[in-house]
């Protein structure tokens, strides 16, 4: 995303959340935002990490 001539990015921020952190949080947004229970483990997570 170019901001004043200069191309600008997130930061990452994996290392910053634990397996349980980002499985909460998606659990609060599925059942805010979606209408249903969230059903995201921990394990999960983890799972789709090591895919990267």
């Amino acid at each position: 995303m170019p901001i004043v001539g200069t191309d600008v990015y997130m930061p990452a921020y994996a290392a910053a959340y634990t397996d349980s952190g980002i499985a909460s949080l998606s659990n609060y947004v599925i059942g805010h935002f979606g209408n249903k229970q969230g059903l995201v483990m921990p394990a999960k997570v983890a799972d789709a990490r090591k895919q990267r």
